[in-house]
């Protein structure tokens, strides 16, 4: 498997080559084939979230103080930096999406939404490749892009509802918000938080349209909406008080995986809301929690390790100390024969080499030998 992940204390990318059963945390297991950093810089400008473009040519990088980094993937060159995207740098950015039509969306605390055109992208500095600037009601804590249809994103934060936008030419308009749920026992409003969004497969019934979307709280709320129906949540459960900060979901819409800030990772049932398995190792806050083609996740945190689970039966196929924490992670391919290929040709050129050493040292041995006869 191969891993890409941002490093907040050297403000870098590292690179991972393993393969399943790799754990640095034991010397008699599996280590990893390689290790590399890319595009180091300062944890002053670390980079918070960043993606590989879908041909994969380009890897996008948003960084802490507001630049955005454009890098060749595959020799991690720099090919274009955009500036202050972030309007105020005590703004951090939340998000960074691709869209099907090349289009690269950041969206940052203040409600900063810029979009760049890697269709119209130029290796020179010109004032005539600036991105194009959308505002959104702020904070915003999460902002995602609807998978199946083109233009149409979601968004919350802290007191501030869901809402699901469309943006199409330059052009934002709002299509739905959300509601609040009742007032809790004490008749006091249920305070709102939104952290975590994901659109799941609608399933909207006799040709009504909509959205189904999945939702977390900072308060350790799991949400679904239905949009066709109502704005109130249609599920609402609280399984945990902890801080929930990362959401993904399986590929049959029955199970959310969220993290906390506390280190747990776990999947629950949409159904009840109840915790069906736990993904265990990590220690402290999980910032980045990745997930590929719904068959495994790849998390990191805090505590300095990326782990790498089955999704669906929570165990663990990867742990790798990586120095520094984690902010966020791709999982670029999970290719075992090939690693294992890999592996097989760096064994065989590793012994390669000790045999021409080997070689080497005793021709050496021998004209010195031959040298000592002669003088006899």
């Amino acid at each position: 498997m191969k891993l890409l992940v941002a490093l907040e204390d050297t403000g870098s990318l590292k690179e991972i080559e393993c393969l399943r059963g790799t754990d640095t945390s034991v010397q008699t297991a599996k280590q990893p084939i390689s290790i590399v950093n890319h595009a180091v810089e300062s944890r002053a400008t670390h980079i918070l979230k960043f993606l590989v473009t879908s041909d994969s040519k380009y890897l996008v990088a948003a960084r802490k103080g507001g630049d955005i980094v454009v890098y060749e993937r595959d020799t991690f060159e720099e090919v274009k930096r955009y500036t202050n995207m972030t309007a105020n740098e005590s703004s951090n950015f939340v998000s960074l999406i691709q869209d099907s039509t090349n289009l690269i969306y950041s969206c940052c605390e203040n409600g900063v939404v810029s979009v760049i055109d890697l269709n119209t992208l130029n290796h020179d500095d010109n004032d005539t490749q600036q991105p194009t600037n959308l505002q959104l009601t702020g904070p915003v804590s999460c902002f995602v892009l609807n998978p199946n249809q083109t233009g149409i994103f979601a968004y919350g934060g802290k007191e501030n509802e869901i809402k699901v936008i469309s943006i199409t030419n330059g052009k934002l308009e709002q299509l739905w918000e959300s509601k609040n749920v009742s007032l809790d026992h004490l008749r006091l409003p249920v305070p709102v938080w939104i952290s975590g969004i994901n659109f799941l497969n609608t399933d909207s019934a006799k040709g009504q349209t909509g959205y189904h979307l999945l939702a977390i709280s900072r308060y350790g709320h799991i949400r679904v909406y239905k949009t066709w129906l109502k704005r109130r949540p249609v599920k609402n459960f609280q399984p945990t008080t902890k801080s929930l900060r990362t959401l993904t979901h399986t590929s049959t819409n029955l199970y959310a995986v969220c993290s906390d800030s506390a280190g747990l990772v776990g999947k629950f049932s949409l159904k009840d809301g109840k915790m069906v398995g736990k993904y265990h190792g990590s220690v402290g806050f999980v910032r980045a929690l990745y997930n590929y083609r719904h068959s495994v996740i790849a998390t990191g945190g805090l505590d300095r390790y990326v782990r790498v689970y089955d999704l669906d039966t929570c165990r663990i196929l990867a742990n790798v100390f990586v120095t520094s924490q984690v902010t966020d992670i791709i999982m670029l391919e999970d290719g075992e024969k090939l690693m294992e290929e890999k592996m097989i040709r760096k064994e065989k050129e590793r012994e390669q080499a000790v045999e021409e050493a080997e070689a080497l040292w005793e021709e050496l041995e021998n004209n010195s030998s031959t040298r000592k006869k002669k003088k006899l």
